[in-house]
């Protein structure tokens, strides 16, 4: 996740001229380009390259957390969220969110 996460400061830069620098405040710019993505879909109605944004960018949001907080890790093929799905977690029992949303699990 960490290598998807680079990938989004590199799109956000090339794609949005937007700088993501792995800080808080920057979750803000996540926010802009989402928006952007957005509009791009109304006018086109195609959703191609969507799944690999979405994982993109919550990998970007992640590793945000991580550097922020000073913890939590990301899991493979959740068995609710299913195959190809990556909460992340907080620790072992709390998951924060995963590609799709936001969600708190006990």
């Amino acid at each position: 996740m960490k290598n998807a996460a680079n990938v989004a400061v590199t799109t956000a830069k090339q794609s949005y001229q937007i700088e993501l620098d792995y800080s808080e405040s920057s979750i803000e710019k996540i926010e802009e380009i989402l928006n952007k993505i957005h509009e791009q879909y109304l006018i086109s109605k195609d959703d191609k390259g969507f799944y690999g944004l979405t994982i993109m960018y919550a990998a970007y949001l992640g590793e945000v957390f991580k550097r922020s907080k000073g913890f939590g890790f990301w899991r493979k093929n959740h068995p609710t969220f299913g195959k190809i799905s990556f909460p992340f977690y907080k620790n072992e029992k709390e998951c924060f969110f995963r590609s799709t949303g936001v969600l708190k699990e006990s």
